[in-house]
């Protein structure tokens, strides 16, 4: 065990771990095309640049996800660090509290429906004076085909899109994501949905940025949660606040008004 990990965190026996249990969202939890109308996104949408993904060593952090099954965790410390913006980051000692908070183990991982909902209810402190709680929404659940656009639009407007793949073996070794095979899984993967362009989307994992294919994102895809946080509003410098995608703060505050979620 390298020097500096809390003492959850085992060697890696693989280049890369998964830790995400998929369980559909409750029924409590409104669907985005019901509770969030947008306009149509922009072509391009690059919020994964905003993020500095290094560990202290230099080489990519992956908040300890290359040992243990802590994906879910992982992927919700990076949407609130892509939402503050303020040069905070998180660590591996947050990723793994975070597990234990939502009754995740690092062998088996986290149950994604009792996190998000317990991200949607009880929020995480980020820093001593600010605790975020963001309001959840469902972009796809199980069983609804994947709609790009709607999910385009909830990474622009909401800072990201936490999304649940089913994982074939190949996407565990090699990146881009574009082969999604058939039949073969290894289990289930949370990731950060960061951006898109028109060739892929972009998902934050393992310390980097992965580009996830069309295909692989219509075959793969479980289930897309978007959480609107007003931790998305910054100043504009202009004496007024906005999110980077240009949502005034009352215009998100209405959006969290609109999305309930449980």
């Amino acid at each position: 065990m390298s020097e500096g990990n809390p003492p959850d965190l085992e060697p890696a026996t693989f280049k890369v771990r998964l830790g995400a249990i998929h369980r559909p969202a409750p029924a409590g939890v409104p669907l985005l095309r019901a509770a969030l109308p947008l306009a149509p996104p922009p072509s391009e949408c690059r919020w994964d640049r905003l993020l500095d993904l290094t560990g202290d060593d230099g080489q990519p952090d992956d908040l300890g996800n290359g040992a243990v099954g802590n994906c879910v965790p992982c992927a919700a410390l990076r949407q609130m660090q892509l939402w503050t913006g303020d040069g905070r980051k998180p660590t591996r000692e947050q990723a793994m509290a975070l597990l234990r908070a939502w009754d995740g183990t690092p062998e088996l991982g986290t149950y994604t429906d009792v996190a998000w909902q317990r991200f949607a209810t009880r929020g995480y402190p980020w820093g001593d004076q600010r605790k975020i709680v963001p309001r959840w929404t469902v972009v796809e659940a199980d069983g609804i085909a994947v709609n790009l656009v709607m999910l385009k639009q909830a990474i622009h407007a909401l800072g990201g899109v936490l999304a649940c793949f089913n994982m074939p073996s190949s996407a565990m070794t090699t990146d881009p994501w574009t082969m999604p095979g058939s039949g073969d899984s290894v289990g289930s993967h949370a990731v950060l949905l960061a951006g898109y362009d028109l060739t892929a989307f972009y998902a934050v994992s393992w310390g980097h940025v992965i580009p996830v294919g069309y295909a692989f994102i219509s075959a793969r895809l479980q289930q897309a949660s978007a959480f609107a946080s007003d931790a998305w509003v910054r100043p504009d410098g202009q004496g007024g606040a906005r999110t980077p995608s240009g949502l005034s703060g009352d215009e998100l505050r209405a959006v969290m008004d609109r999305v309930t979620g449980t």
